[in-house]
């Protein structure tokens, strides 16, 4: 978790900077299962403002991510990962909406360490 007081010392003097939430929250779980590993991540963010006055309000938002991985051959692995899970709508600039849900589908090869 990240809490910051992120205010204007210049022009717009004690108002907050734009674009920065004032906390963001982070919680990755994560689970070996031998071959699979199953994963999430939630993430959290507080209310922001577009512009130095803050006048244009970004509100807050939250995502869930979700992966899952099968390791085979110790050197290969397939990863699926659905991002933004629960489809949310938000901006972190005004008027630039993030992607929706995604997913996408991996194929590692992992070189053996010398």
């Amino acid at each position: 978790m990240t809490l910051l007081d992120p205010r204007d010392t210049g022009v717009n003097y004690g108002e907050l900077l734009p674009r920065r939430a004032q906390y963001t929250a982070r919680l990755d779980l994560d689970r070996d299962i031998g071959e699979l590993s199953v994963g999430a991540t939630l993430f959290e963010s507080g209310p922001s403002f577009e512009d130095p006055a803050n006048t244009q309000r970004l509100g807050g938002y939250g995502t869930l991510d979700v992966r899952a991985a099968w390791r085979w051959q110790s050197r290969w692995e397939l990863q699926a990962l659905l991002k933004n899970a629960l489809n949310r709508n938000y901006e972190t600039a005004l008027y630039y909406n993030q992607p929706g849900r995604s997913a996408y589908l991996t194929l590692r090869y992992l070189p053996v360490k010398s």
